[in-house]
């Protein structure tokens, strides 16, 4: 380094805060300073910029302080560079050990400018002369708020008294005042400094207490703050990952059906003519059938109705399902089966709660759900986790996958057969008496609860659907 070059500064530490501190003190010295965050960063860096000096922390995430001394003094291109170990650790065998594997200096965190200043001159990594304009005793302020010179350069030398002078008595003044100004004055004056200089003392040391312990507090709250957003980053993360792998499928199934569609056009022109009319005899006869088909389902839904209305009338819901517990005394036994408008089959069921008449049934594909006499599906949705404070957004739950629910609304949800629990910090729940409490980012192993996909679930919202029990 050259007298006209300024001495530069590496600083390694995890904590923005304590880089910054060090910074500015360095910059009082004339010491442009360069700041990472990781050990692993800080040897990156030195791979193509060599500091004159490396501040290094002690704590970090990932590789210690410690660990990268070891691997900066094993490099003869870096390891006479002076590391001064910057930590909030205490205790002497620390020292020893920092001091062991090569550390130049273990300095205290929350230590003050002149403290580093004589530890900078110590080292010989500054001129004792560049802080002298800067030094506290340099100059100093009189009562009246006014600049004046120090001790050294401003009081006036008086040739001390002789000891007839000092013991010789003032003949103008009464014997008890001579003695109060030559005797007792002059000890009180030296006790009042010396308690002067013990409070001076004790309020310093105070003060640095105070600082250090500010300065570790704020480093924690730090920490626990950049932990806290790389977690959410995670969280977010992953939740756009899974959004674009939904969107992957959606745009893969859009272009098969393309692809589908395309190749049945082309089937279609190179067939010709006769398939085309063969196609036309073939949906005259679907739709005789279809439509044959239709009438019937029709006729036996009159009849289904019929039956149904007198039955209510002659026995009420509670005949009913004491006749269907007496045929079925086994609710794993299929008591009968969900239709829809049109008469077709969506699932048989089993008696699941006679008491309340609900039914079990599983669709075709796969999905699980109760339903009851009036033929309203969906399983009564119990306590649902949301990341938020206020109960909005995405819903969480514990229950099994593969089932139906419906919420306070009768909109239906339904938990995916593939997912899986998953440990996840909640912030609120909402109750099954649609109160909403807050958590304290708890951790539970929970699944998303989805709104109803008929695609998926088999299941269409507001689907009219018919419970046959004959």
């Amino acid at each position: 380094m050259s007298k006209n070059q300024h001495p530069t500064a590496l600083i390694i530490d995890d904590s923005r805060l304590a880089c910054r501190v060090m910074l500015k003190m360095l910059e009082t010295f004339g010491i442009k300073g360069a700041e990472v965050y990781s050990a692993e960063a800080g040897l990156e860096y030195l791979k193509h910029t060599l500091p004159d000096m490396i501040f290094l922390d002690h704590s970090m995430q990932g590789m210690s302080g410690l660990e990268m001394m070891k691997i900066i003094k094993i490099d003869p291109r870096i390891s006479n560079i002076p590391v001064l170990m910057h930590t909030a650790k205490e205790g002497e065998s620390y020292v020893k050990q920092a001091l062991a594997i090569g550390a130049a200096e273990v300095l205290p965190k929350g230590l003050e400018e002149h403290q580093l200043f004589k530890i900078l001159v110590k080292l010989g990594l500054v001129n004792e002369e560049v802080q002298f304009d800067r030094s506290p005793h340099h100059k100093s302020r009189n009562a009246e708020g006014k600049v004046q010179e120090s001790d050294s350069t401003s009081k006036v030398k008086v040739p001390p008294k002789t000891h007839s002078e000092k013991t010789k008595p003032d003949k103008s003044k009464p014997i008890w005042q001579s003695i109060w100004q030559q005797k007792i004055e002059p000890y009180f004056d030296r006790q009042k400094k010396l308690r002067q200089q013990d409070l001076e003392y004790r309020i310093t040391a105070q003060t640095r207490k105070l600082t250090r312990e500010i300065h570790l507090t704020l480093e924690q709250f730090e920490h626990a703050l950049v932990l806290r957003m790389e977690s959410h980053a995670d969280f977010v993360a992953a939740t756009e990952a899974d959004a674009r792998s939904m969107r992957r499928k959606l745009i893969i199934g859009i272009g098969l059906l393309v692809l589908l569609f395309q190749v049945g056009i082309f089937w279609h022109l190179w067939t010709g003519s006769k398939l085309t009319q063969e196609l036309l005899v073939t949906q005259q006869i679907n739709e005789q059938f279809v439509n044959s088909k239709i009438q019937q389902l029709i006729d036996k839904n009159k009849q289904l109705t019929a039956q149904i209305s007198e039955t209510q009338k002659l026995h009420g819901s509670i005949s009913q399902s004491h006749s269907i517990s007496e045929n079925y005394a086994d609710n794993s036994l299929v008591v009968g089966s969900l239709v829809d408008s049109f008469g077709t089959v969506l699932s048989e069921i089993t008696l699941e709660d006679q008491d309340n008449m609900l039914y079990r049934g599983v669709t075709s594909n796969g999905y699980q759900f109760l339903v009851n006499s009036q033929g309203i599906v969906g399983e009564a949705v119990g306590v649902r986790y949301y990341l938020t404070d206020n109960c909005q957004g995405d819903a969480f739950v514990s229950d099994s996958a593969g089932k139906l629910y419906k919420d306070f609304d009768s909109n239906l949800w339904y938990v995916d057969k593939q997912s899986e629990l998953t440990p996840m910090n909640m912030r609120s729940k909402l109750m099954t008496n649609n109160d909403c409490a807050t958590l304290l980012g708890t951790a539970i192993s929970l699944q998303p609860l989805l709104p109803n996909y008929a695609a998926e679930t088999g299941i269409e919202q507001h689907q009219i659907i018919k419970l046959d029990t004959n």
